[in-house]
């Protein structure tokens, strides 16, 4: 049995119609913000989260965090280079009890710190911890 052309290319057109349409996100592939900062275990059992707006404006939440702050210009070109670079999904489980997970996520997806690529961005990322989660008179990049 010989199958026509005219029955395969609707069936072809729709089956390519469907997969150009993409992978259901509705998140469009460029967004990077907001961008959340976690940072969960070591010693002291830390679980805390920073959250940065496309503003640069940034909040966290956990244990002694800190008030709202604003990240200054190069500290925020840092961090949206480094959230270009997230995708996929972070594992956020330990090998030892005492492992520090720090996870970046952004709407596309996450990525652990310590897997990007990015000196500057994994410093940015150190120093708003400390700023948030410091003493405010001591901030270095949200203020």
């Amino acid at each position: 049995m010989r199958l026509s052309p005219v029955r395969i290319l609707p069936t072809l057109a729709a089956v390519l119609l469907a997969a150009a349409c993409g992978s259901g996100s509705d998140q469009p592939a460029g967004e990077t913000f907001p961008v959340s900062l976690l940072r969960k275990g070591g010693v002291a059992g830390l679980d805390q989260r920073v959250v940065v707006e496309e503003s640069g404006r940034a909040s966290a939440t956990g244990r002694g965090a800190g008030a709202p702050c604003s990240l200054d210009r190069p500290a925020l070109q840092d961090l949206t280079t480094l959230a270009s670079r997230v995708k996929g999904a972070a594992a956020t489980t330990y090998a030892n009890p005492d492992d520090l997970v720090v996870v970046v996520q952004t709407p596309r997806g996450s990525t652990r710190l310590g897997d990007l690529e990015a000196v500057d961005g994994n410093a940015v990322v150190t120093h708003l911890f400390q700023d948030l989660f410091g003493t405010t008179g001591g901030r270095t990049v949200c203020r």
